[in-house]
């Protein structure tokens, strides 16, 4: 019901955005600051939970033998399964009959029991409490037993897209290749409350059932090693999501650059994708990358993704949606969206992060993070970085991974305060001015320049506009030449008119809310009003 009202609010909000005119006087409404609180996750999830067993065959003494084994990457020492939800293991054993699995932490024990079919099995796991230490015992009637060990129970995503989701955080460089922008949190990374996984590339023209190969050599606890070779932003969402929540977090690194929306849609789904569509690519990386990890069902899926392809991008990334959830058979697995950073091709990406903003809003379950102020200027890529052409690539991967998790945070997790950006309400002509009004203040809008506001009137082109506060949640913008005008808008242009040439994209933006003791806290979203 909270999702539902938001959905309505936000698209109330965007036909006011597009309707409000000279005629239309409105009274903006004071928002009353609210302290951040972070709200203790407390998510009945029943999915699956009839198909627990917890009754069986009285457990032999239990053997040791692993040769009698086969179990897929994905199981294994070190793994995080989802807390507070059914899970499974599954995998392959060299006998018949039934088979349990015993949860061993501390001195509690409990058990679960499945079925062996044709040398297969998998057995349905009770939603456990959050853990960072336990065994899982598998044991078949005869005794056969394999132990997963150091295995944690805690909130696991699954990290998904091209390039910029696989970049890793030995490859946020500084001037050069030889300097590590994160070094510091490299080194200091040690936490056996994290725990990371890769899926290495892989195509295929039909769905695989298991990952045939782990780039990280399996599930790893975060240290400086398994986190320099890790996505950057899959790290620091994970990060952050521990250190406000104090639980075990997992992300599943499955992702492949220079892909299109299409490759990561299932079979099912295709027929109704817009746009044009290479029939040797549909599906491909869905096959090879997606499929194989449908056992391991995560509480939500991070993505970054849409670099080019703005175009029915909102449909088509929500047929993504549509077929992973029904993939795992579970209708509320969320989705956490990147919204582009910038990038030398301004127009494109602007409507790309309406497309990406779209899709979210349509979608239950959906959020997104705003990141107009990160990206990478083609001058500054580091020296010896060929992978980088123009600055696709940022290296400012910290901010996008936080916000991915404060957006996450509150959408879902219900986080209380301020945790994303001003987003535009209404708007008004008052003369030669548009008065724009704001949601989601925190303490105050702040400015910083006047980079990023356009006013134009008829059919005249945008010019410049220069921004001034006038109130906690208000912004009046205005330009030379400009007497009547019908139209602004914000966060298009690669530019910098205060500071002239710049040195960060971060110069191309200037609007952002306030918290706490009124520091900076987070970019305003994009947007364009017509009268």
């Amino acid at each position: 019901m909270k999702k539902l009202i938001g959905i309505i609010l936000a698209f109330f909000g965007v036909f006011m955005i597009g309707g409000c005119s000279k005629d239309q006087q409105t009274t903006p409404v004071e928002e009353t600051y609210e302290e951040d609180e972070i709200v203790p996750i407390n998510i009945e999830d029943t999915w699956n939970a009839d198909k627990v067993q917890t009754e069986g065959f009285a457990l032999p003494v239990p053997q040791e033998d692993k040769e009698k084994f086969d179990l897929p990457l994905l199981v294994g020492d070190n793994m995080l399964l989802q807390a507070n939800m059914t899970v499974k293991v599954w995998g392959k054993v060299d006998t018949t009959g039934s088979i349990a699995a015993k949860i061993v932490k501390g001195d509690s024990e409990s058990v679960y029991y499945g079925e062996i079919d044709g040398g297969e099995f998998e057995i349905y796991i009770g939603g456990q409490d959050y853990t960072s230490a336990c065994e899982i015992v598998l044991i078949t009637e005869t005794g056969a037993s394999y132990t997963l060990k150091n295995v944690a129970f805690g909130e696991l995503f699954i990290g998904a897209g091209q390039s910029n989701m696989g970049w890793t955080m030995g490859q946020c460089y500084g001037a050069t290749t030889a300097i590590l922008r994160y070094a510091e949190e490299i080194n200091s990374s040690k936490n056996p409350d994290i725990r990371l996984f890769s899926v290495s590339p892989n195509k295929a023209a039909q769905p695989i059932d298991e990952v045939i190969s782990s780039s990280s050599g399996g599930w790893k606890e975060a240290d400086p090693v398994s986190v320099r070779n890790f996505s950057a932003v899959g790290y620091f969402f994970a990060r952050e999501l521990n250190a406000k929540y104090d639980v075990p977090v997992g992300v599943l690194q499955s992702c492949m650059g220079g892909t299109s929306v299409y490759t990561w849609m299932p079979d099912s789904v295709t027929d109704e994708a817009l746009g044009a569509k290479e029939s040797d690519l549909v599906s491909e990386y869905f096959n090879g990358m997606i499929y194989p990890i449908r056992n391991a069902v995560p509480r939500g899926v991070l993505w970054y993704q849409g670099e080019g392809q703005s175009e029915n991008y909102a449909h088509n990334y929500s047929l993504v949606m549509k077929g992973w959830r029904e993939m795992y058979g579970k209708e509320n697995v969320w989705f956490s969206t990147v919204q582009l950073p910038r990038y030398t091709d301004a127009e494109e990406y602007f409507l790309c992060r309406e497309e990406q903003k779209k899709a979210s809003l349509e979608n239950e379950y959906a959020t997104y993070s705003v990141n107009i102020d990160c990206g990478l200027l083609p001058e500054n890529v580091a020296s010896g970085d060929t992978l980088n052409p123009n600055g696709i690539h940022p290296y400012d991967k910290k901010p996008v991974g936080e916000r991915l998790a404060h957006a996450t945070m509150q959408a879902f997790y219900g986080a209380k305060g301020v945790w994303r950006g001003p987003v535009l309400k209404s708007a008004e002509v008052s003369g030669n001015k548009v008065i724009l009004t704001f949601s989601n203040v925190g303490k105050g809008l702040s400015l910083y320049g006047t980079a990023g506001f356009e006013i134009g009137e008829g059919n005249k082109a945008y010019v410049h506009a220069t921004p001034e506060i006038i109130g906690k949640n208000q912004v009046a913008v205005s330009a030379e030449g400009i007497t009547a005008p019908t139209k602004v808008r914000y966060g298009l242009v690669n530019s910098s008119p205060d500071m002239g040439k710049m040195t960060s994209y971060e110069q191309s933006v200037s609007l952002y809310n306030t918290k706490g003791a009124d520091e900076k806290a987070y970019p305003a979203e994009q947007f364009v009003w017509k009268a």
